[in-house]
């Protein structure tokens, strides 16, 4: 097979593999795609690349296609991986930290509980949307929270509205922001306040004793997985 040809089968084969995988996350949803899932970066790039390289192999032959083929496929975008914002911080955690003490009059190691927490929810805030949902066949968790179900659309109207992308510092923290003030969700706060230890804030925060029916805490993960949350929380404090 010739170079020619050998760009040509990429570029169908990538068209092909990025209309797949818009048409499968399709067919899980019963509600058009949020913003989140349009900004795909694995589809985008495949798409992208797929169309640079249709132009390519169209106009070059031999070792100048070679050269367009190296250019033009990007490196993948894995599942844990994000596309970088410009004037995101620099670091996603202590910002978090330094805000949440400002916001809310927190002590340093209560806002670790907090952020030891949403460090564990996105894997280091590195993976927006969550990899293998509990619930099968829906929408899974995003953002740094991993909202899930009714929350999560509630953030995407939240930022639609604000015009912000879901990606970025000031969506999560935006939204985390306005759940602690607007919401029911408020009253983790005098709970959390009263924590002594950042243990104690790691898990008034994630809600993981059960009293009853209900959950505490502002998480109320399905799988709780305290040992990796407890440890990210120290990190901080």
């Amino acid at each position: 097979m010739g170079i020619r040809d050998a760009l040509a089968v990429a570029a169908v084969g990538g068209m092909a593999w990025a209309l797949k995988r818009y048409a499968d996350l399709r067919e899980q949803e019963l509600e058009p795609v949020p913003a989140p899932m349009r900004a795909d970066p694995e589809i985008n790039n495949i798409f992208g690349g797929a169309l640079k390289l249709i132009s390519a192999f169209s106009k070059l032959d031999g070792q100048g296609a070679q050269s367009a083929l190296s250019q033009v496929i990007p490196a993948p975008v894995t599942a844990r991986q994000t596309v970088t914002l410009s004037g995101e911080p620099s670091n996603i955690g202590v910002q978090l930290m330094n805000d949440l003490m400002r916001d809310f009059g927190l002590q340093k190691h209560q806002a670790a509980g907090v952020v030891g927490n949403l460090d564990h929810e996105s894997a280091g805030f590195k993976s927006l949307q969550e990899i293998s949902p509990i619930v099968a066949g829906s929408r899974g968790g995003w953002g740094y929270a991993q909202w899930t179900g009714p929350r999560r659309r509630q953030f995407e109207a939240w930022v639609q509205a604000r015009g912000l992308d879901a990606r970025s510092y000031a969506a999560n923290y935006g939204f985390l922001k306005h759940e602690l003030t607007s919401t029911e969700e408020k009253r983790v706060l005098p709970k959390l306040r009263a924590a002594r230890t950042v243990d104690d804030a790691t898990r008034i925060f994630s809600g993981s004793s059960q009293r009853g029916n209900s959950w505490d805490g502002f998480l109320r993960p399905g799988i709780p997985h305290m040992a990796s949350r407890y440890e990210r929380g120290r990190r901080y404090a």
